[in-house]
C-alpha cells in the first residue's frame, strides 16, 4: 500500500525534511508517527499526498509509492481519489465558504452523483458528529469545530488511505474518542489504511498496529506499541523523549510544584459578559477574577466558547454586556491599549506572525509598545534557546514547522511581558520536551506576580500544572475552582472524558497511583 526506499525531501534552503527513509505499511494498517517537533511527520505526509511536490517545491530522491502511484509523477486529482489528509493548519486545506460544501468540495470533484454526494455528505458529519454545523459559515466554527469539518471533508471522498496530521490537536477528548472510533469502523468494513502523527499516543493505545518514531528526518524505531517502551534508552541517546503510551499518571500538583496558598492582587476581573456572534448566543454571564500567581485552564468541549471568551477580553469581539477590569480600573475601549497588559497566543499562529525573520518576530511586540531595546533582546535570546530555536533566527517564520510556529509566537509574547497571558491552546504540536519547556516558562512567570489563562483539552496538564480551571458549557461558565474541587463538580455533569482517570478512581486506588 505505502512503500518508502531510501527516501529523502531537502527543502530550497538546504534543510533536510527527511532522510534516507524505508518504510512499508500494508492495506488496513494503522500506523503511527511521532517525534520530536520538526522531526519530519508533516513532510512525510505531504510527500504521500503529493503536496510535495506539486504545491510546495522540495528536491526528491529514492522510492515513494502510495497505492500503486508516484506521488512525485501522479496527477493530484489521481492522488485525490485515493488518499485524504487532514493537515495540521486545517484552515489552510479549506476551499469554500460554508461547512455543508467544504465537505461536499472532494466528492463533486470525483465526478460522483449528486445523490451520492448528499448521503456521503450526511454520513461523514454524522461521523464526527458535526450534522449541527452543516449550514455554518466556516469562519465562525471554533477551532476543534474546524477540525471536525476537516475530517469530515477527508472522510466523504472514501479514501483508501487516510492521513491526520495531529487530528487530536483542536479536539475535546470525546470528539477525539469519536473519531478514531468512526475510524475504526471504516477499517473494519473497507480496509481503510491510516497514518496518523501524534505527540498524544495514549489516544492510540489498543488502535494503532504500529509505531513509528522520526528525528531529525530519519527513522529511529519502528514496531508495536507493545514494544516501544523497550526503545526508551536508544532515543535517550538521540535526545528523543517518548510520549506517554497511557494516560499518565502524573503526582499530585502539590507535590510538584509550589502552589500559590494566597494569591495576588486582581489582575483581570470579568463581570457577566455576554456575547453573539454571526447569530448566535456564545457567551452568557461570565464573571471571574483572575489574580498574580495564577495559571488557570479554560476547559470546555469545542464550540463552547472558549476561543470567543479570550478575544472578548483582548476586545477583538464586543460584547452585547458586560464589564471587564484590569487591576481594579475599566479596560481601555482599544485593542492596542489592552494589548500591553493582555497578551494574546491565537490557536492558529499564522494569524500573528508578520516579521520577516524568527529574530525580529521575537522582538516586535516588544517595540511595538516601545520596551528597551538591550532588555528585550537579552530576554528574547533566552527564550529562543529556551524554546528550542536557536539556529532559526534567519528563517522566515512562515517556513517553520507548526509546533515552531506556536512556540514562536508564545517566546514573542514572554518577551514583552505584560501582566496577563491569554493563550488558546499554545501546546498544540509540541512534543513532551517542548511541552514542559513552555509550561514551566508559564509557572515562572505566574510566579513573578503576574496570571495566564492557558485554553486546554488535555486534563492532565490542567490537573499537573494549574492552580484553577474554568469550565465552560455552551457558553456559560458552570465550574471554577482547583482541579480537586472542579473534577467532581464535572463527573456530576456527565463531563468525565475531561477528568483525569487517576481522579475517577476510588480512594484506595487513587492513593496506589501516588505512593
Amino acid at each position: 500500500m505505502i512503500t518508502l526506499r531510501a527516501f529523502s525531501c531537502r527543502y530550497p534552503d538546504g534543510t533536510w525534511g527527511l532522510r534516507d527513509v524505508d518504510l512499508a505499511v500494508s492495506p488496513g494498517e494503522f500506523l503511527a508517527l511521532t517525534g520530536p517537533s520538526g522531526c519530519g511527520k508533516s513532510t512525510l505526509a505531504r510527500c504521500l499526498t503529493g503536496f510535495i511536490p506539486h504545491g510546495q517545491s522540495a528536491e526528491l530522491s529514492g522510492t515513494i509509492e502510495i497505492h500503486g502511484l508516484d506521488p512525485r509523477s501522479s496527477e493530484v486529482y489521481c492522488l485525490a481519489a485515493q488518499v485524504g489528509l487532514v493537515q495540521q493548519d486545517v484552515e489552510g486545506q479549506f476551499c469554500t465558504l460554508r461547512v455543508v460544501d467544504e465537505v461536499a468540495f472532494g466528492p463533486e470533484n470525483l465526478a460522483i452523483s449528486r445523490a451520492a454526494v448528499v448521503e456521503r455528505v450526511r454520513w461523514a458529519l454524522a461521523a464526527v458528529g458535526a450534522s449541527h454545523l452543516a449550514d455554518r459559515n466556516l469562519t465562525s466554527l471554533s477551532g476543534g469545530e474546524k477540525q471536525k469539518v476537516a475530517i469530515a471533508a477527508a472522510l466523504a471522498c472514501r479514501p483508501a488511505v487516510l492521513i491526520l496530521d495531529e487530528p487530536t490537536s483542536n479536539l475535546d477528548p470525546q470528539a477525539t474518542q469519536e473519531v478514531f472510533q468512526t475510524i475504526a469502523e471504516l477499517q473494519a468494513v473497507s480496509g481503510l489504511t491510516v497514518l496518523v502523527c501524534e505527540h498524544r499516543l495514549h489516544y492510540l493505545a489498543g488502535r494503532a498496529d504500529r509505531l513509528v518514531i522520526l528525528s531529525g528526518g530519519r527513522v529511529l524505531a519502528d514496531g508495536s506499541l507493545a514494544e516501544a517502551s523497550q526503545w526508551v534508552p536508544t532515543l535517550a541517546a538521540y535526545g528523543v523523549q517518548l510520549p506517554d503510551l497511557a494516560p499518565p499518571a502524573l503526582q499530585p500538583r502539590r507535590r510538584c510544584l509550589q502552589k500559590n496558598a494566597a494569591p495576588g492582587k486582581a489582575l483581570l476581573t470579568v463581570e457577566n459578559l455576554c456575547l453573539d456572534f454571526s447569530g448566535h448566543r456564545v457567551l452568557r454571564d461570565i464573571s471571574f477574577t483572575l489574580r498574580q500567581g495564577e495559571l488557570v485552564a479554560l476547559m470546555g468541549a469545542n464550540g463552547s466558547g472558549k476561543t470567543s471568551l479570550l478575544r472578548a477580553l483582548l476586545g477583538l469581539l464586543r460584547p452585547r454586556r458586560g464589564k471587564v477590569f484590569l487591576e481594579g480600573a475599566p479596560a481601555p475601549d482599544r485593542v492596542l491599549a489592552r494589548a500591553q497588559h493582555l497578551g494574546l497566543v491565537l490557536q492558529n499562529p499564522n494569524h500573528q506572525l508578520f516579521a520577516p525573520t524568527v529574530w525580529e518576530e521575537l522582538l516586535l511586540p516588544a517595540r511595538n509598545f516601545g520596551l528597551p531595546e538591550k532588555e528585550s533582546q537579552q530576554r528574547a535570546k533566552a527564550l529562543l534557546e529556551a524554546f528550542k530555536l536557536e539556529g532559526l533566527e534567519e528563517r522566515p517564520p512562515q517556513t517553520l514547522s507548526h509546533g515552531q510556529k506556536k512556540r514562536l509566537a508564545l517566546a514573542a509574547v514572554l518577551t514583552y511581558r505584560p501582566k496577563v497571558l491569554l493563550l488558546d491552546e499554545p501546546l498544540i504540536s509540541q512534543d513532551p520536551h517542548a511541552a514542559a519547556v513552555a509550561l514551566t516558562a508559564l509557572r515562572r512567570f505566574t510566579e513573578a506576580g503576574s496570571a495566564a489563562v492557558l485554553v486546554c483539552h488535555d486534563p492532565y496538564i490542567a490537573d499537573y500544572y494549574c492552580d484553577r480551571v474554568l469550565f465552560l458549557d455552551a457558553g456559560r461558565l458552570v465550574a471554577d475552582g482547583t482541579p480537586e474541587e472542579v473534577w467532581p463538580e464535572l463527573i456530576s455533569r456527565g463531563f468525565a472524558e475531561f477528568v483525569p482517570w487517576y481522579r475517577q478512581q476510588p480512594k484506595e486506588v487513587h492513593s496506589s497511583v501516588f505512593s
